[in-house]
């Protein structure tokens, strides 16, 4: 999509001011490749940054984004219980570190139904658990690992504080003890509404109103939230419908959604370019 819109953009220069492409290093593997582009300079002085994603969760051709929050800050964390092993006869003679987990994945889930309000979208996924190395021993320790995904600045700020109260006080319970360590991800991605707005009347005038809709936020994360935190602008979903999901080794955006991406894009960055210049 990039190089198509840079080929058409350097076949007819006639706009004004300057456009500046940029492709997206490293997005999936913290903390991301976008820290890396603003650090390089490569951003300064630019008034207003588009980026879009292909979405296969959205109908074919249709153009979504959002005014304000959408897609979330992708946070993870590692807990560590440790009990006390012993043979799996004897129960009774142990703190059972795999019981304790369990009893702690099923407390977290009591934040998201009965701690949050409904209005509010939350995501707490454990992940991971691991413990044990044979049939027949309760182990020593267990390690658990997982996801939150928050749409509300406030809510991650206090998310850690509440769910490491949990974890510790569930342990404790159980006469075991427990260790929480909870990392940041990318900034919840918010759409400067002005600039969505530029850009929902772009699709509209490229693709007319039947192929334009306001997204509903997403609970994935996406590095373009760090240009979103210096520059104004919009992130925007290109509707695939079918196919293979993302992330998966057949995955193919087809040619489409390409044409569709160019399209809006181009559109996009000119309109800024001319609002501008008024």
């Amino acid at each position: 999509i990039l190089l198509g819109v840079a080929m058409t953009l350097a076949k007819s220069q006639d706009f004004p001011g300057e456009i500046r492409l940029i492709f997206q290093p490293s997005e999936e593997q913290l903390p991301g490749g976008a820290p890396e582009v603003l650090a390089s300079g490569a951003l300064d002085g630019v008034d207003a940054i588009f980026g879009q994603h292909v979405w296969r969760d959205l109908p074919q051709g249709m153009i979504a984004t959002t005014k304000g929050a959408m897609m979330a800050a992708p946070d993870d964390f590692y807990i560590k219980i440790t009990g006390r092993g012993g043979h799996a006869s004897m129960p009774e003679q142990t703190i059972d570190p795999l019981l304790v987990s369990a009893h702690i994945v099923t407390a977290l889930q009591s934040i998201v139904s009965r701690n949050v309000s409904v209005h509010e979208k939350l995501v707490i996924s454990v992940t991971q658990i691991h413990g044990g190395t044979s049939y027949n021993v309760i182990p020593e320790v267990a390690n658990m690992r997982g996801t939150v995904r928050t749409l509300s600045a406030s809510l991650r700020e206090h998310l850690p504080i509440q769910m490491e109260k949990l974890v510790v006080n569930t342990a404790q319970a159980f006469g075991a003890t427990a260790e929480f360590t909870y990392t940041n991800g990318y900034p919840i991605l918010e759409n400067d509404p002005a600039m969505a707005t530029l850009a929902l009347d772009s699709a509209r005038v490229m693709f007319g109103d039947s192929r334009v809709q306001l997204a509903t936020p997403s609970m994935g994360g996406e590095d373009f939230a760090y240009y979103l935190q210096r520059i104004p602008g919009a992130f925007l979903w290109v509707g695939l419908g079918s196919g293979y999901p993302h992330h998966h080794p057949k995955f193919d955006a087809g040619d489409e959604a390409l044409e569709t991406g160019i399209k809006l894009l181009l559109e996009t960055g000119l309109r800024f370019l001319f609002t501008a210049q008024h």
